[in-house]
């Protein structure tokens, strides 16, 4: 097995095919996947993900987006996939997984909307970060927290948890959903919410520094209805309310953000 190159040669190219504005996207992606895995070493998921969702976190304008949703697994050790990164379950108990996790996190384009003008381009940056998810029954807690690694965008520190609860609504229709919460360090929530002096001089805002806290609060849920030889379709959706200093920031539009999607997967193994 030689899971570290084919999965940096599968990750960059999966990444190569987003837009930008990605993030938002895949940041409430569902799995493609049904709730079961198939008893083989290797298991993918590819599919596409549209979506209508805000023109960048914080905007009162919403617009159209597609992206790539791919997912590869080695049993329940090995994980390459654009909405986690690549990671290694280094814990692997009945009731608890752990993994730490190198990914990229997408930037931000002054010309997404005109809000953003004079801003500027905030860049892509790889994090670094551990994803944990704890449960064993139809109840489980995912959480997720990684650390900016190159100041061409966040140098910060965000965490998010999702508490959800999945259930069969058949036998081919899987639901899942449950709230969740966010949080930036001082770091992330200037680069992405904050005014600088020379961002208040290019775009007419006040200046503005946005503290560390709780992002927000969402409810998101999600399900997937099987149709055949592996493919599936899975609708999803996110309500979402900002809070605090990135509630307050200026760039700030409209506080209760939404999202919903529509994908078209298939999965298979070997």
């Amino acid at each position: 097995m030689r899971p570290p190159r084919f999965a940096a040669a599968f990750l960059l190219a999966a990444l190569s095919a987003l837009p930008a504005g990605a993030q938002q996207l895949l940041d409430v992606a569902p799995g493609l996947d049904a709730p079961e895995r198939p008893a083989t070493r290797w298991t993918v998921s590819i599919g596409v993900l549209g979506a209508v969702r805000p023109a960048y976190e914080g905007s009162d304008a919403y617009v159209g987006s597609a992206v790539p949703v791919v997912d590869l697994r080695y049993r329940d050790l090995f994980f390459a996939s654009v909405r986690d990164g690549i990671g290694v379950n280094v814990l692997r108990e009945d009731w608890v997984t752990l993994a730490p996790v190198l990914r990229y996190r997408f930037g931000r384009d002054q010309d997404a909307n005109r809000a953003l003008y004079g801003m500027g381009d905030i860049d892509g940056t790889f994090e670094a970060g551990v994803l944990a998810v704890f449960g064993t029954g139809p109840a489980r807690l995912r959480l997720e927290a990684a650390q900016g690694l190159n100041g061409g965008g966040s140098e910060g520190f965000q965490a998010r948890a999702d508490l959800t609860y999945g259930t069969p609504l058949g036998a081919r229709l899987f639901a899942v959903g449950g709230p969740n919460v966010t949080y930036g360090d001082r770091s992330y929530n200037q680069t992405y919410f904050g005014v600088s002096p020379e961002q208040a001089a290019r775009s007419g805002y006040q200046q503005y520094s946005a503290g560390a806290g709780i992002n927000s609060v969402g409810l998101s849920a999600s399900a997937n209805y099987r149709l055949w030889r592996g493919f599936s379709l899975t609708a999803t959706a996110e309500v979402k309310q900002l809070l605090y200093d990135v509630a307050d920031s200026p760039i700030v539009r409209e506080p209760t953000q939404a999202f919903v999607g529509l994908a078209l997967g298939w999965r298979g193994g070997w």
